[in-house]
């Protein structure tokens, strides 16, 4: 069968699907004509019943050549006015080998896909009465499909508008949301004579899971972090908010490091523990004045730290932690480091989508951290800017073309010169201490804290802190400060001491008769301590018993 090629100007593959498998099969002869009388159609009976092949009759007045006389132009005009009402004759017409033949023709008009079309069924006169029976099913069979087809295509086109506006809609609050994850992301960062930074935060899809900052803690203090969610997209920027919301509210409060971290996964764990979400993290606080850097890890590589006037890159010595969100709090473990750093040291801060980066196919080579610590020599004289930069453009080209597998996340910062001027310390201790002579314990607790941001491991500030705490009843907080100092101090006797009493507050009375028992055999018998150790047996014994 002649393949359909209809002149309209929309559905015309749906078009020419459809009459061809009704017309594959048909009985009789058919042929179909546009709006000028030409012929767009032909079935291979038509070739049996005239001889004429398909390719020679369509673009063709089909009368004007089976009925070469006058009488071709008359049943032409008689065709034409099936466009407004059917037609039925019998004709007599000459076959391409010039033999006679007489023929009935039925024809009627139709629309479809808003081009107007006849329909010429021609059959021998002999089998007409035999296959009147099946044309008229055919018939409407083919009118039924018509319809049902234009129902269809307008069903089509109404669901394909209503998608188009949902994806309209799903991508203009993808665009609010790149712009919201983009706005969190520091674009200026700390330069001056004392740190220099700079990073950058690329995702690998509209929405990431990296983020990074450098944000001031104090005038002598800044804060560094750099953390990658799990996964991506739009669940994983709802989560790089929240860690930037967490860390930066919690810095000024928690100065040490690994107890910022246990507070985050403490709170992160309350949201999405068990859910299969969690992150890694590298949180740092630089102290300007001094050099000294304290780090704690969350399941996250140790910044790489090199010097142009000294050969070698190395990383951080900092202890590996648990990662963040997904561990409950009793079981994750987070440490501080503290590194001496020295006048034009560069630290460089990262997530794995720079070392795993590999071009397409997973059986592909990784980029590794030999590559970026090659790169770090090579490079060991530029500055952050330039570093960070030099590094993104070197990994995006690893990929040869492939898309990244995994967002890419750097920061750099060098260190300048030491922060000059007087030592706050002794008025703070001095401003401390008779706040909590004067029973101003909120006023006393604000000033330890101010030390600790300056000195997060003083023995002593971390001792004031806790005991003030455990007057004011808040004995969790209490009970991490003086872990901490029997951490730095094991034979410390007041923190031991008021150790075991933030236990006991915290009904631990197990835990309470440990430490007491442990300060008595150090440090002798106190009658103080034996009281002490007395109540917690008791207590020990009721909760055994009950």
């Amino acid at each position: 069968m002649s393949e359909l090629h209809p002149q309209s100007q929309g559905g015309g593959e749906a078009g020419q699907v459809l009459y061809e498998n009704i017309f594959r099969s048909a009985s009789v002869g058919i042929l179909l004509f546009n709006e000028n009388l030409e012929v767009v159609f032909v079935n291979d009976l038509v070739k049996l019943l005239t001889g004429y092949d398909p390719e020679e009759l369509r673009g063709s007045q089909f009368f004007d050549i089976v009925i070469p006389d006058s009488r071709g132009a008359a049943y032409l005009q008689g065709l034409r006015k099936a466009n407004s009402e059917p037609l039925e004759l019998d004709i007599n017409i000459q076959k391409q080998s010039g033999e006679l033949m007489d023929l009935n023709v039925t024809s009627s008009a139709f629309h479809s896909e808003n081009q107007n079309y006849v329909l010429l069924i021609i059959q021998n006169i002999t089998n007409r009465k035999a296959s009147e029976k099946v044309m008229e099913d055919s018939f409407d069979k083919f009118i039924q499909t018509t319809i049902d087809l234009d129902q269809a295509l307008k069903k089509i086109r109404e669901q394909s508008a209503e998608l188009t506006s949902y994806k309209d809609k799903m991508e203009n609050e993808l665009e609010v949301a790149q712009l919201v994850q983009s706005a969190i992301i520091p674009e200026e960062f700390p330069a001056s004579e004392y740190a220099e930074a700079f990073g950058i935060c690329l995702p690998c899809n509209e929405l990431g899971g990296d983020y990074l900052d450098v944000f001031e803690l104090d005038h002598d203090r800044l804060g560094l972090l750099i953390a990658d969610v799990s996964g991506h997209g739009v669940p994983s920027a709802l989560i790089t908010t929240m860690v930037k919301v967490y860390f930066t509210s919690l810095a000024r409060e928690i100065p040490d490091p690994a107890r910022l971290m246990s507070a985050v996964n403490a709170e992160m764990y309350k949201i999405f523990g068990g859910t299969g979400f969690y992150f890694t993290a590298c949180y740092s606080v630089l102290n300007l004045r001094t050099h000294e850097i304290a780090t704690v890890l969350g399941g996250h590589s140790a910044p790489y730290r090199y010097n142009p006037e000294i050969a070698g890159v190395t990383q951080l010595n900092a202890e590996a932690g648990t990662i963040v969100g997904a561990i409950p709090p009793q079981l994750a473990s987070y440490e501080t480091a503290i590194t001496q750093l020295r006048e034009g040291d560069t630290l460089l801060y990262y997530t794995d989508g720079i070392y795993e980066a590999r071009a397409g196919a997973e059986d592909q080579e990784l980029y590794g951290e030999d590559r970026l610590v090659a790169f770090m020599e090579k490079n060991r004289h530029v500055g952050p800017r330039a570093l960070v930069k030099g590094l993104i453009s070197d990994v995006d080209s690893y990929f040869q073309g492939h898309p990244p597998n995994d967002d890419r996340s750097v920061l750099a910062i060098r260190i300048g010169r030491k922060k000059e001027g007087s030592d706050p310390l002794p008025d703070l201790f001095r401003a401390a201490r008779n706040a909590f002579e004067s029973g101003k314990l909120k006023e006393a607790l604000r000033k330890y804290n101010e030390i600790l941001w300056l000195r997060p491991h003083s023995e002593q500030a971390l001792f004031w802190a806790g005991l003030i705490n455990l007057k004011m009843g808040q004995f969790q907080s209490s009970l991490k400060l003086l872990k901490e100092v029997v951490a730095l101090n094991p034979q410390d006797f007041r923190a031991n001491y008021h150790l075991g009493a933030a236990y006991f507050n915290l009904k631990q009375y197990g835990e309470a008769l440990n430490v007491w028992n442990s300060l008595r055999e150090r440090a002798g018998s106190y009658r103080k301590v034996d009281e002490l150790i007395a109540r917690a047996e008791r207590k020990v014994r009721t909760v055994g018993l009950s």
